[in-house]
């Protein structure tokens, strides 16, 4: 019966520091964004297909993509796309953000765009490596629970 105790005593505390570890986890997760600078990009050039969502720089250049509020066609600087009509944006993730194009007008035309991002930093380099450590952590610390649980186990059919 001591043995149990023991044990249950260890698993209690294995689980709590999973816990904390999870927490920890979701807490620390969200300053990979919030870190992160808004910065300008002028004049980005991409070619993008009707109907089709193509990747706003190449991957990871500009991530979370804010803004595309300026977008005109490369061949005739007159021409600007309008927002919501000709096309739309989506913010993506760390790899970068994507434009949809929906005016058949520009379809596989080169196009300039001007707007915003949010550029990494090294808060949030640090931010993401302390996530990542925590995660390893985590993973460490189920494998210690499994070893514990078939202790447990082994323990209920071994005679005493």
């Amino acid at each position: 019966m001591g043995d149990m105790s023991k044990m249950s005593i260890m698993a209690i505390a294995v689980i709590a520091l999973a816990v904390v570890t999870l927490m920890g986890i979701a807490i620390v997760s969200q300053y990979s964004y919030l870190f992160r600078l808004e910065t300008a990009v002028t004049n980005a050039t991409m070619t993008p297909l009707i109907n089709t969502s193509v990747r706003f720089g190449t991957s990871g250049q500009y991530p979370f993509l804010q803004t595309l509020p300026t977008c005109f066609n490369a061949s005739n600087t007159s021409e600007t796309l309008a927002v919501t009509t000709d096309y739309t944006i989506s913010e993506g993730g760390s790899t970068g953000g994507y434009m949809y194009l929906t005016n058949n007008q520009y379809n596989n035309s080169a196009i300039n765009c001007t707007g915003t991002y949010k550029a990494d930093t090294t808060l949030q380099g640090n931010a993401d490596n302390f996530a990542t450590g925590l995660a390893i952590f985590g993973s460490f610390m189920a494998v210690i629970v499994l070893a514990l649980v078939g202790k447990i186990i082994i323990g209920l059919f071994r005679k005493k």
